[in-house]
């Protein structure tokens, strides 16, 4: 009985300790504080919809990253001390290797080489594709990183994200770009949202995701300037994101699940362009919506996405057509409408 009694209470405590979740919906000891610091103002910068073309289950419940070498997909995951090799074709598993980090919080994969990022200890693994370890280095040569997350390589050298701490409240969110075989940081630039993620690239662009807005940032890679925002498909958990073939994987802790998206084909200039043409009305809706406004078109391809990224509604319309969305559940919508490959309108959607 006794030993029931002490079995009992070292579960309790352990439920206890993990009682409690980061912003990436892992479990921490201690409570963190939530906030609603915006580092940059989102309300002028439309998020874009995006089609989803595959959707696997995650081996793990507790995904932290993904990285994918074009035929094989790496998943990581809090306290699994294993990294999941999964096939793109099909999200099937292909092996496991082990690996000695309990929360790793960023993988990427260049030229057969993994790199797993520890953000416990705060250090970057080279491994060979057998788990075989290379090097372990600071993820910064003078150790100040707060709490990174997220990693991509490009041009021989890693990319993460450094949050400073595990709550959105922290102020000082960063990128950081360091020189692999030394550990020293190259350059870095202010993070665009208020907990990022994980993070790709590659010679154009640099995608990061941003747990708190559950939004992706396209940022130029050679001056770091915005371009535009999507959609992250999942919800609030967008713990992982790898470039590959024009399309970004991304992996989410409140779905469990795996997601390849297509590039956005517009931009937020783009974008603007258009709204001043096609708009939605009435909006907010609660029957039907026509995208109307100065230029006509004959036949365009309307698709409506809810807000984890997810199609609801794909259909045709002409010029000035009712589209009837009584069948949709309230909430926030993006309406997408194209003619021959053109964007003609994309748009927040409101149904009452």
């Amino acid at each position: 009985m006794k030993n029931l009694i002490i079995i009992l209470s070292l579960a309790a405590n352990v439920l206890f300790a993990q009682s409690f979740t980061d912003p990436m919906g892992i479990p921490v000891s201690d409570k963190i504080i939530n906030s609603e610091k915006a580092s940059i103002d989102l309300s002028d910068i439309e998020v874009m919809p995006v089609t989803i073309s595959k959707i696997f289950a995650s081996p793990t419940s507790l995904p932290t990253g993904i990285a994918c070498d074009n035929e094989y997909l790496y998943v990581i995951g809090y306290n699994e001390y294993q990294i999941f090799k999964l096939s793109v074709e099909d999200g099937s598993l292909v092996e496991t290797i082990p690996t000695g980090i309990q929360r790793p919080y960023g993988i990427a994969i260049k030229d057969g080489i993994l790199y797993v990022l520890d953000n416990q200890e705060k250090t970057i693994e080279t491994m060979e594709l057998d788990g075989t370890v290379i090097s372990t280095s600071p993820a910064r040569s003078d150790c100040s990183v707060g709490y990174p997350t997220g990693l991509c390589v490009c041009d021989g050298s890693l990319w993460f994200n450094d949050t400073q701490g595990p709550s959105p409240i922290v102020e000082n969110d960063s990128t950081l770009n360091v020189i692999s075989n030394t550990g020293e940081t190259d350059k870095g630039f202010e993070a665009f949202g208020d907990f990022p993620t994980g993070i790709a690239r590659n010679e154009d662009y640099i995608w990061i995701t941003d747990n708190v807005s559950m939004s992706t940032f396209r940022l130029s890679a050679t001056d770091f300037e915005l371009i535009d925002r999507i959609i992250t498909p999942g919800g609030v958990y967008p713990n992982g994101l790898a470039y590959s073939k024009e399309g970004l994987w991304y992996i989410n802790n409140d779905s469990d699940s795996i997601y390849y998206v297509e590039m956005p084909l517009t931009t937020n200039l783009d974008a603007n362009e258009n709204s001043k043409i096609l708009e939605i009305y009435p909006n907010p809706a609660n029957e039907y919506f026509v995208i109307e406004g100065s230029m006509n078109f004959k036949l365009a391809e309307v698709n409506i996405h809810n807000c984890s990224g997810i199609s609801v509604k794909r259909l045709q319309i002409s010029n000035n057509e009712k589209i009837y969305i009584s069948d949709l559940k309230q909430g926030i919508y993006f309406v997408n409408a194209s003619e021959n490959g053109k964007t003609l309108c994309n748009k927040k959607l409101v149904v009452q």
